[in-house]
C-alpha cells in the first residue's frame, strides 16, 4: 500500500478514536450528569410536580449513558463504539465537518503531491532533453564545422590544383657578330661576336589562365665579389599581359656586351637578370599571386649558363617583396580608350 493510503487509514482511524474516546463519559462527567439530574428534580418537587415522569425519563438516561460507558474502544461490542460515534457526529455536526476537512485535507494534500511529482518528473525530463539537445547542437556544430572545413580544403585543393602558374622557362640566347671574312681557301672566317641578346620566356604551367599578369625585369652588374651582400633594386621596366594555360610567351630582351661578358668569363664582375611577375587567377576571393626570379650569368669559353641565385627565385608568400595591386600598375589608355565617343 502506498504511502498516501496510510496516511488517509490513519487520519480516520484518529477520527474514530477521537469519537470514541469523546463518546465515553468519564466518571467525574457522570456524577456531574447525577448532579444535574437532582437538581432538576428538587426544582420539579418545589413547583409541585410530580418528578415521577422525569425521573423515569432521567432513568432511562442513565441506563442508555451506562451502556455507553460499557461500549469503550477496547470494550465488548464495538457496535455500541460506532454507534456512539454516529450519534456524537450527527448530534454535533462541527464532527461531521471536521471529518469531512480533514477527508479534503488528505485529498487536496494527495493532489498537491501527485502535482508536484509531476512537475519533478517534467523538471527531469526536460533537464534531461536539455541536455540531450545541448549535446545534438555540439555534435551538429562539430559535423558542421568539420564539412565546411572540408569544404574550404576542397576548394583550396581546387584553386591549387586548377590555378595559374607563371614561371621564367628558359632563356633565349642570340648571339650578334661583325661580319665576317673570306679565307684564302674560300672559307667563311665568322667575326667577333658584337653583344649577347637574352630574352626571358615565361610560361603558365597552370590548368587555367593568368590574367592582369605584370612583368618586372631588370639587371644587376655589381662590381665587388661579395655576392652575399648583394641588394636587388625593385625592377624598371614593366609589361602588361595575358597567359593562358600552359602557354608560353617571351618577354624582354636584354643586351650584353662582348666586353662585359669577357670580364664575366674572367671573374672580373658578375652579372645578375631579376625580375618578378604579378597576375591574378580566374577564381574570385583569391589573393593577387607574385614570382620573383633571380638569374647569375656565367659565360664559360664558348657557353653561358644560367645559374638561380641564392633565395631571391620565390612564389607568393615566399617573395621579397609582396605583389602590388593591378589598378596601381595598369598601362595608360590606349587609341581605343582615348577615341572621342561617336
Amino acid at each position: 500500500m502506498r504511502l498516501k493510503y496510510w496516511i488517509l487509514t490513519g487520519f480516520i482511524a484518529s477520527f474514530f478514536l477521537w469519537g470514541a474516546v469523546e463518546s465515553n463519559p468519564t466518571p467525574d462527567t457522570q456524577n456531574n450528569q447525577k448532579d444535574v439530574r437532582n437538581t432538576k428534580d428538587r426544582e420539579n418537587r418545589s413547583d409541585g410536580r410530580s418528578p415521577s415522569s422525569a425521573p423515569q425519563k432521567s432513568r432511562h438516561n442513565e441506563r442508555h449513558d451506562a451502556n455507553n460507558g460499557r461500549y469503550s474502544l477496547w470494550g465488548v461490542a464495538w457496535v455500541g463504539w460506532i454507534r456512539a460515534w454516529v450519534a456524537r457526529v450527527i448530534n454535533e455536526p462541527p464532527n461531521f465537518f471536521a471529518l469531512m476537512v480533514a477527508v479534503f485535507t488528505y485529498f487536496l494534500w494527495d493532489a498537491t503531491a501527485s502535482l508536484f511529482t509531476e512537475t519533478k518528473r517534467l523538471s527531469d525530463a526536460a533537464d534531461a532533453q536539455k541536455d540531450d539537445t545541448a549535446k545534438s547542437i555540439a555534435i551538429a556544430k562539430e559535423s558542421a564545422d568539420a564539412a565546411l572545413k572540408s569544404a574550404n580544403l576542397a576548394e583550396t585543393a581546387m584553386h591549387r590544383l586548377e590555378r595559374a602558374y607563371v614561371f621564367v622557362k628558359d632563356f633565349s640566347v642570340n648571339i650578334t657578330r661583325k661580319p665576317g671574312q673570306l679565307s684564302a681557301y674560300g672559307f667563311e672566317i665568322p667575326g667577333v661576336i658584337e653583344y649577347y641578346s637574352i630574352q626571358i620566356v615565361l610560361c603558365n604551367s597552370g590548368r587555367s589562365p593568368a590574367i592582369k599578369a605584370v612583368f618586372y625585369s631588370g639587371t644587376f652588374n655589381p662590381t665587388n665579389e661579395s655576392a652575399t651582400e648583394y641588394k636587388l633594386p625593385e625592377p624598371i621596366e614593366k609589361l602588361t599581359f595575358i597567359i593562358g594555360p600552359g602557354a608560353e610567351i617571351s618577354v624582354d630582351v636584354i643586351i650584353i656586351s662582348a666586353d662585359d661578358a669577357d670580364r664575366i668569363s674572367i671573374g672580373m664582375t658578375r652579372y645578375f637578370i631579376f625580375g618578378a611577375i604579378d597576375y591574378d587567377d580566374i577564381f574570385e576571393g583569391t589573393n593577387r599571386h607574385r614570382t620573383e626570379y633571380c638569374f647569375e650569368v656565367i659565360f664559360k669559353q664558348s657557353s653561358i649558363a644560367f645559374v638561380p641565385y641564392a633565395n631571391f627565385n620565390a612564389t607568393d608568400g615566399d617573395c621579397w617583396r609582396k605583389p602590388k595591386p593591378y589598378e596601381d600598375n595598369k598601362p595608360a589608355p590606349g587609341r581605343a580608350e582615348q577615341a572621342p565617343d561617336s
